[in-house]
Formats: structure tokens, sequence, C-alpha cells
């Protein structure tokens, strides 16, 4: 958001704050805007920002925003605002791949079953 209409603005949006451990971050994370209705821009439809916690806790997320051309108002150029906002993010960590512990034990069970099943079949002959 922002106080003026349709003018074009560079953004940068950074993580500057995550739980020990996260590797989260934003995507499409720098860029420029020059559409709003009226003062809501709207990002082009494969540049959409988005952040996907990957671990709870707080994520302290900046917006850093700077007027391209001479504002129409005021006549400042480069005019930048800085905001930060809180995520916080609970539930169970985001796991990538079969790496983790339920899945190991998952693995185990069927492997021990299979060994089970062919021992069983050794002994019918």
């Amino acid at each position: 958001f922002t106080n003026r209409t349709n003018e074009a603005v560079r953004y940068t949006w950074t993580v500057t704050s995550a739980p020990q451990g996260s590797r989260a971050v934003v995507e499409n994370p720098k860029g420029t805007v020059t559409l709003s209705t009226p003062f809501e821009y709207h990002y082009l439809a494969d540049k959409v920002v988005n952040f996907t916690p990957d671990l709870p806790g707080n994520y302290e997320i900046e917006l850093t925003a700077e007027t391209v051309w001479e504002d129409r108002v005021t006549r400042e150029l480069n005019a930048r605002s800085t905001w930060k906002t809180i995520i916080v993010a609970d539930g169970q960590p985001k796991t990538l791949g079969c790496s983790s512990a339920a899945g190991e034990k998952t693995s185990l069970m069927g492997l021990t079953l299979l060994a089970l099943g062919a021992l069983l079949l050794r002994r019918r002959r």
C-alpha cells in the first residue's frame, strides 16, 4: 500500500530475523510495480512475492520501497520508506524429502516386515 496511485515503486523484501536453523526466504523479493487500484499495488503474475516459514517461531520481514521517478506531489526524487512486520509461525516444521524421523521409522518397519515375510516363505518350503 502507498498513498500514491500508479506511480512506479521499486521494492525489496528481506527476512531480517528468523528462528535458528530456518532457511526460509522471500520468493521474488525484488522488483518494480506501477499499477494500483486505487492505492494497492499489484505484482506482475510471474513476480508475485511469497514467503513460507519452514520452522515454528518469529520471523521479522522488512519491506523497503523507493519511488522510481520524481513524486508528483512532493517533487521528491527516490523517496524511500522501510516497514517491518513480525510473522509468528506455529505448528510442525516443514520437512523436505524422506529424511524425517517418521519417514525413517516407516521405512525401517517396511524392511522388517519384508524380511519376516521372506523368512516365513523360506520356512514353509
